[in-house]
């Protein structure tokens, strides 16, 4: 069995399909149950923290592209 790798865009979805499960869960779900008290904040906020760390390596990775093009416009010029 082969595995594709994930781009940023499916895995983002992904973690926003999660994040919204597990809202649900947490909205509906008991409290006093392990699983809906204990591990869904956890689980939420990994989410939330992966989301950023994906949307700033994103802009992180635009911004040295902007800048190999001009360096590279400077050095052509």
């Amino acid at each position: 069995m082969r595995f594709e790798k994930l781009n940023q865009k499916a895995f983002s979805i992904i973690l926003i399909m999660a994040l919204a499960i597990l809202s649900l869960a947490a909205y509906f779900g008991n409290t006093d149950n392990f699983l809906v008290g204990n591990l869904t904040p956890e689980l939420m906020g990994v989410c939330i923290e992966l989301l950023i760390i994906i949307w700033v390596f994103e802009r992180w990775q635009e911004n040295s592209k902007k800048e190999e093009v001009s360096f590279i416009r400077e050095t052509l010029t």
